[in-house]
């Protein structure tokens, strides 16, 4: 009730950050127990999602796709093009919140063809914009190679 934003009137900053730090960690243990939580997970990432928490809430969401994954398809035409605004916006150094939503978006997968044209310019850009052998670099490629399952890559 906390972390969806019924009592974080009454919770310092410091607590709620603690919270949706650990919320990633709550949402691998539990897995599949969670379903019949994530119409408030989603909430609490609709609700955060422009506000200072943006990296636990891309991280939040990484998880919750790579666990719950199939129950989030119906949450895709909502959520895909947020991550594709971070991919394009994130003029962070080291590039952490592109990277973070990147692993987010693998667990759309079947479902990011229907994306493809809001999604491929800004993946684009953040391989050109990244230094030759940077980390972001080579993690952007390496997630680039995990999403060409799913996106035409190829002409």
């Amino acid at each position: 009730h906390l972390a969806a934003g019924g009592g974080a009137g009454r919770a310092t900053p410091q607590v709620f950050n603690h919270l949706m730090q650990q919320l990633p960690a709550l949402v691998a243990t539990m897995r599949a127990h969670l379903q019949p939580w994530l119409p408030e997970l989603i909430s609490v990432v609709l609700q955060h999602w422009h506000g200072p928490l943006l990296l636990q809430v891309l991280t939040l969401l990484e998880q919750m796709t790579i666990v719950l994954r199939h129950a989030l398809r119906p949450h895709a035409a909502r959520l895909v093009p947020l991550l594709a605004a971070v991919l394009e916006r994130d003029t962070s150094a080291q590039r952490v919140p592109s990277l973070t939503a990147l692993g987010a978006l693998e667990g759309f997968g079947p479902d990011l063809p229907e994306f493809s044209g809001l999604l491929l310019p800004p993946m684009v850009a953040l391989v050109a914009d990244a230094s030759p052998g940077s980390r972001t670099l080579l993690e952007t490629l390496e997630a680039l190679h995990r999403l060409s399952a799913w996106l035409p890559l190829a002409a």
